[in-house]
């Protein structure tokens, strides 16, 4: 008796498990597409992979929520596909999905009404995948509203509020750019039109940006200084890591002084982050020292893992009697900011480098007792400990 009780218990608990989770269909996504057809419903596709983070997180702990499930069982037929697997890689290509997780919310002609991409809360999910039950929202028809009259920023606007987190997200500066066309200088200082820039674009060389930057203050006036700030700092990023990435050297300093131009501390923190890092990859090292000398104190004076990061480039590329005292004073303001085993260790290394023997061993020392205290590996300090005859 008690074993069948623990089998019912069981057989129940599967039910319940079953029941509380997406109904994914696991057919093919042809049949799949003509079971939505026959129930006159829209398919729901979910496109994950595996090795990345944010996809097991909607995954597991926000797709698994009940009013998730809830809200696509009743309204959609629901298919999931693995981007790894030979029919995913080929979905992929044919539909051009650039990241991962993606949703996609597929009418019977197969053309995506709705689609957006990324991690997100439930409450988020449900909000965006709302939208695939309200023609109104869908993407096909706010690109044709917008088509039908490119001078409407209100549906140029909306168009450009849908496209923001989907798979055609690469269109918005294009669309942005359409509508922006079509106003005047004396149209374009408008709350509105503010909204259609700070939305779509994205180019610090464009007419829509020189306009933007010729009209900071009023700008602000509109909006505020953080939004605007907001706006500027996301471009300027965007741009110089573009350039960064690739090095391209043309690009980053005809987009530098763009930026500089701009005349806003927080544009000018990102310019030298972005320079620390350009100079460092093209290994521009003079350039990279004038660079670090003139502003780490404006902007870097507080970061600890730069000054380390820049005291090691000095140790390594720079190594001068005064770059190397230059980069203990960094690696000495790391340490103020936190006592830390690297930085013990990095100006150890820095003054056995200038052969101050006596001042490597007293940080020497201070790495050894930080490594114990948190436990960290001694190998690279106890071989540093034997070149400097310690015990």
């Amino acid at each position: 008796m008690k074993q069948l009780l623990v089998l019912i218990a069981l057989i129940f608990t599967a039910n319940l498990m079953a029941q509380e989770a997406i109904n994914f269909s696991d057919s093919t996504y042809e049949e799949a597409l003509q079971h939505a057809k026959k129930d006159n419903k829209l398919l729901f596709i979910f496109l994950y992979d595996l090795e990345c983070s944010h996809c097991e997180n909607m995954r597991k702990n926000v797709l698994t929520q009940a009013p998730v499930y809830e809200f696509l069982n009743k309204n959609f037929i629901n298919f999931k596909l693995d981007s790894k697997s030979q029919s995913g890689i080929q979905f992929v290509q044919q539909n051009k999905i650039p990241s991962f997780p993606a949703f996609l919310f597929r009418d019977s002609t197969e053309v995506d009404v709705v689609n957006f991409t990324g991690e997100m809360s439930a409450n988020e999910f449900i909000e965006e995948a709302n939208n695939a039950l309200n023609p109104m929202k869908y993407q096909t028809n706010l690109a044709a509203a917008f088509d039908k009259d490119t001078t409407n920023g209100i549906t140029c606007l909306a168009y450009l509020n849908s496209l923001k987190r989907s798979i055609q997200k690469d269109k918005m500066e294009g669309i942005a750019k359409r509508y922006l066309s079509t106003q005047t200088e004396s149209q374009l200082l408008s709350v509105l039109n503010w909204k259609v820039m700070a939305l779509g674009i994205n180019d610090l060389q464009s007419r829509e940006f020189e306009f933007i930057r010729a009209h900071k203050n009023e700008f602000i006036q509109l909006t505020s200084q953080k939004r605007y700030e907001i706006k500027v700092n996301s471009m300027v990023k965007k741009e110089l890591q573009a350039a960064v990435d690739f090095n391209l050297l043309a690009a980053y300093q005809t987009n530098r002084k763009i930026a500089e131009s701009i005349a806003l501390r927080s544009v000018d923190s990102i310019i030298f982050l972005y320079d620390v890092q350009f100079y460092e990859k093209t290994k521009d090292w003079k350039t990279y020292e004038k660079v670090v000398e003139k502003n780490i104190k404006n902007f870097g004076w507080n970061n600890k893992k730069m000054l380390n990061d820049i005291a090691s480039n000095y140790y390594r590329s720079l190594p001068t009697k005064d770059n190397l005292l230059f980069a203990i004073a960094l690696a000495k303001r790391s340490n103020e900011i936190d006592n830390m085993y690297n930085s013990n260790y990095l100006i150890a290394k820095l003054y056995n480098k200038l052969k101050d023997v006596k001042n490597a061993k007293i940080y020497a020392k201070r790495a050894f007792d930080v490594a114990t205290t948190k436990n960290i590996d001694k190998a690279e300090i106890l071989k540093l400990y034997k070149e400097l005859g310690m015990h």
